[in-house]
């Protein structure tokens, strides 16, 4: 982050590193993160992660309200839905990771086969 330049897209946007890295590190504890007017003035946002396989943060998942008053229940309403919808494409990253791998199996042993049948040897 040090070598990052911040850039702020309104007054409410936080600038100083170390804040940046207290509420990055409070958003990994608690799995989510909730902003105001950091981006646009007034609008509100909840975000949570996605995870690949090794749990690195690969993605995210972001609902938005523009009204102060949308904001209040923003975490309450969207937070379940966007953890819901996180879990599945974690899922669906795993599965294909999954998928990718024993695709991988298959052509070593495929490509063995080859190599087995183009020096002469008839069985598989």
């Amino acid at each position: 982050m040090a070598r990052s330049q911040i850039r702020r897209f309104t007054d409410a946007t936080i600038i100083d590193p170390l804040q940046l890295v207290a509420i990055v590190e409070q958003a990994r504890r608690q799995g989510w993160t909730f902003v105001i007017g950091e981006q646009l003035p007034g609008l509100a946002s909840v975000a949570v992660p996605i995870r690949n396989i090794e749990h690195r943060t690969v993605a995210a998942l972001n609902a938005s309200a523009q009204h102060l008053s949308s904001a209040t229940n923003l975490v309450d309403s969207a937070l379940p839905l966007l953890r819901t919808a996180a879990a599945q494409i974690e899922f669906a990253i795993s599965r294909v990771h999954s998928l990718a791998a024993h695709l991988d199996e298959l052509a070593d042993v495929n490509h063995d086969e080859a190599v087995a049948l183009s020096l002469g040897d008839k069985s598989p």
